[in-house]
């Protein structure tokens, strides 16, 4: 085992654990909307009720290294690790701070552990653990572990300068070094299975503050993708080996894997910066597809039901497995932009899905008003209207898709394009009138969660 990779097992044993709660701590002015007639909010409670004073705040723990009163959540099943403090109203700093863990099913309090310095987490809990940095900037630099049954918080120290720290469901990714000199690191490590830990060697290079409140590293759907310095890579999660590598002078940018393990890579024009083509790039690194099309489907939600559904490329439905093309939709690509109407892009079209959701896609294009659904086993238009609410989007189950926007959340069966429910953010968040890009609306296990700077909700 590497000595650079011993942190993950060094925090198992470190003695510096700091706890002040226990699981069954919790607070009785939590709201449980269960009894209410039909309300979709299975709970709710505000970060005053959660800190226990005035003015306290959610915070991002994901990018905590940057003090961000944020909305981001770690998702660690049976239980919601977020951070929490104090704004101090006359300086605008927080203060205080605390990782805090909430029972997923009643919003419950189960613990709330001082952590001091954070330089992120991993947005995703791995073995009943979240991992942290202490920061590169802290005096105590090193990894920090929070158990999620009790918060007990363990202190790993490090010489390691983190860039990025993240997570598949059963191990942890690490890219630390000089990124100034090219003199980067990835490692990984499984908490059960200490056999399968690695380290890498990357080839990428980038300026420090290119990772100011960024994500270089993102996992999803078993595919690791790094953007760093201008350029993107794919690594294999098992062995770190990059399957692929794609940046300058090739203009391009990736869009996050999705379902079977699939990265979209656009090509773009250097000089204009024009959508030339758009590639389906497979876990091997092959090109499963490519759409020579300006248009580019810039998914807010991607959540199909299974690997059987396809993948939008241009005006195209393609196989996720094969890459072959099942069908055409002119309503993939949007009107053209007329000159004259003050829209700004360097395409005069461009790819009209914002989410998909189970087997049925979400359209949107702003050129002409409207939006409508498309069934992605035929490529047919499922209803048309003129746009009605736009805000931030989260998958319900089946075809059921929630947006939090303007003064309301409201869930949509997008098969029929008929409202389910509508809920007023006011009678859950008070204070939270609207729904601003600083919330979070995610699901998480069988729920979708809300989460803003005051309140954090649960709908059934």
């Amino acid at each position: 085992m590497t000595e650079r990779s011993t942190w993950l097992l060094g925090a198992a044993t470190a003695t510096a654990v700091i706890t002040v709660s226990t699981a069954a701590f919790v607070w009785n002015n939590r709201v449980d909307h269960r009894d209410d007639d039909g309300s979709p909010v299975a709970w709710s409670v505000t970060a005053a009720e959660v800190y226990g004073r005035e003015f306290a705040v959610f915070l991002d723990p994901v990018a905590a290294d940057f003090g961000y009163a944020g909305t981001t959540f770690i998702d660690a099943g049976d239980t919601l690790v977020t951070e929490v403090g104090l704004r101090n109203h006359a300086t605008d700093e927080l203060e205080g701070a605390m990782m805090v863990g909430i029972d997923a099913d009643n919003g419950s309090i189960r613990w709330r552990s001082p952590a001091g310095e954070l330089g992120g987490c991993a947005p995703l809990a791995v073995s009943d653990t979240v991992f942290c940095s202490a920061g590169n900037y802290s005096e105590e630099p090193g990894f920090v572990t929070i158990d999620v049954d009790s918060g007990d918080v363990e202190r790993t120290p490090t010489d390691l300068s983190v860039i990025a720290i993240g997570a598949s469901e059963d191990a942890v990714f690490v890219v630390e070094g000089n990124p100034e000199d090219g003199d980067l690191r990835l490692h990984a490590e499984s908490p059960d299975d200490p056999s399968a830990e690695w380290t890498k060697n990357i080839d990428l290079s980038a300026s420090y503050e290119d990772f100011y409140g960024g994500q270089s590293m993102s996992i999803a759907n078993g595919v690791g993708v790094l953007e760093i310095g201008g350029e993107a890579a794919g690594f294999d999660l098992d062995t770190g080996e990059l399957t692929w590598r794609q940046g300058l002078p090739a203009c391009s940018e990736v869009i996050r894997p999705s379902v079977g393990g699939l990265v979209t890579r656009v090509g773009l024009d250097c000089s204009t910066y024009r959508v030339e083509n758009t590639e389906l790039i497979g876990t091997g690194g092959s090109v499963l597809a490519t759409a020579d099309s300006e248009a580019v489907h810039r998914l807010e939600l991607d959540a199909p039901a299974d690997a059987d559904v396809s993948v939008l490329l241009g005006d195209g439905g393609f196989d996720r497995l094969t890459g072959e093309r099942r069908w055409t939709s002119a309503d993939l690509i949007s009107d053209p932009i007329d000159p004259t109407s003050g829209m700004t892009s360097p395409n005069s079209t461009f790819g009209t899905a914002v989410a998909i959701v189970g087997d049925v896609a979400l359209l949107r294009d702003p050129v002409d008003g409207k939006e409508s659904a498309l069934d992605l086993s035929t490529g047919q238009r499922l209803w048309e209207r003129q746009i009605e609410l736009v805000g931030q989007l989260a998958a319900g189950g089946g075809t059921t898709l929630l947006t939090a926007g303007g003064q309301d959340v409201r869930a949509t069966d997008l098969r029929t394009g008929r409202p389910v429910w509508t809920v007023p953010i006011e009678s859950f968040d008070p204070g939270g009138d609207s729904f601003d890009s600083s919330h979070t609306l995610r699901r998480a296990g069988d729920r979708v969660i809300y989460l803003s700077e005051n309140a954090i909700a649960a709908f059934d």
